[in-house]
């Protein structure tokens, strides 16, 4: 029963991370700049209707309190039943 419960434990516990650049706007990164996230997170897939937030680039921008967006970048953690996903929004 032990075995079972450490083997459902590691897979629960195993997955990825990735992080890179989406686009960038052509407005230079200020040295003060300011960072706003959008987050979306889901159950079983992300594509069922087992999901909650928004991960969108205007939200992270009124997160970020941004006028001016000069690079976006996307994150993503995803393990075996869960996962999440952000829009990560610099400017000032």
């Amino acid at each position: 029963m032990h075995k079972m419960i450490f083997l459902l434990f590691l897979l629960g516990s195993a997955g990825c991370t990735s992080y890179g650049p989406m686009f960038a706007t052509g407005h230079p990164l200020p040295k003060d700049r300011k960072m706003g996230q959008s987050c979306r997170s889901w159950v079983l897939h992300k594509t069922l209707p087992f999901a909650w937030g928004r991960n969108d680039i205007m939200e992270a921008a009124t997160q970020g309190n941004i006028q001016e967006i000069a690079v976006v970048d996307k994150s993503t953690l995803s393990y075996l039943l869960y996962g999440t996903e952000c829009t990560l929004v610099y400017g000032r």
